[in-house]
């Protein structure tokens, strides 16, 4: 792999995870990317849900969006 510059010019260019699901790389290197799969399959698992709940509270601390912590008084 070392030798392969298409895989060279991937990895520099790509996200880990987009470089092991490239078609060109799981075809040439089968054994290497069933290797790797696992383990960027089990970060998003982690990493997706803190990111859509921050997401979801920075959309709720938006003007106009804020949540209301407080009871309104009149």
């Amino acid at each position: 792999m070392s030798a392969d510059l298409e895989a060279k010019l991937l990895f520099k260019h790509k996200s880990l995870s987009e470089f092991w699901s490239n078609v060109n790389i799981t075809n040439k290197y089968p054994k290497l990317s069933a290797a790797a799969q696992p383990f960027l399959l089990a970060f998003p698992s982690s990493y997706l849900p803190r990111k859509c709940d921050f997401i979801k509270a920075k959309e709720q601390t938006e003007p106009g969006n804020a949540w209301r912590l407080a009871p309104e008084t009149h």
